[in-house]
């Protein structure tokens, strides 16, 4: 009986946060900008000004940015019969297959959650990426973990142990499923 497709959001609660701290403080790079002798004595009001349009454009950049992430609708996991499409991390990983996948350990470090993803094939997944930074990720990962896949599904619309026993829970229905095959 095949078993039907979960799909998960991007949480909306976690960029909302975001998009209220940025909003707040392009707000205050607006009041440096428009006044800034009431700002402190001790600087210039040139110097001020800059802070100000500093603040204005990065924090602006990330209200926006925070608002385009509230208001889409791509769905950041899927997990399937055959595998995870991972469409949030950084870099994301693309289409993880259960038959590449050999096992799955949870990790902690430094209050930092991850799903380590330990595959008959790494070489295959270090190489799916051309960008250097990407790479340079992959490969830290590799040498830390002996796997160049971890995900630390924080921008989720799920809780790390939902996450971890969903996908816990198809990956062994996978291996038992295979076996009767």
């Amino acid at each position: 009986m095949p078993v039907p497709i979960v799909e998960i959001s991007f949480s909306k609660k976690k960029y909302s946060i975001f998009f209220i701290v940025f909003g707040i403080l392009f707000l205050l790079g607006i009041f440096l900008l428009v006044d800034p002798l009431l700002s402190s004595p001790n600087f210039s009001k040139t110097f001020w000004k800059t802070i100000g349009v500093i603040g204005i454009l990065v924090f602006g950049f990330g209200a926006y940015t925070m608002a385009k992430k509230i208001v889409e609708t791509k769905i950041a996991m899927t997990i399937s019969n055959e595998g995870i499409f991972d469409n949030f991390s950084k870099p994301p990983y693309g289409f993880i297959a259960w038959k590449d996948i050999e096992e799955i350990k949870k990790r902690k470090t430094h209050e930092q959650k991850f799903l380590l993803f330990f595959v008959n094939n790494p070489t295959f997944y270090l190489d799916k990426f051309n960008h250097p930074k990407h790479q340079k990720i992959l490969s830290n990962y590799q040498e830390r973990f002996s796997t160049p896949i971890c995900i630390a599904p924080k921008s989720l619309n799920c809780t790390f142990d939902e996450l971890h026993g969903l996908i816990l829970r198809r990956f062994n229905l996978y291996k038992k499923n295979k076996l009767h095959v």
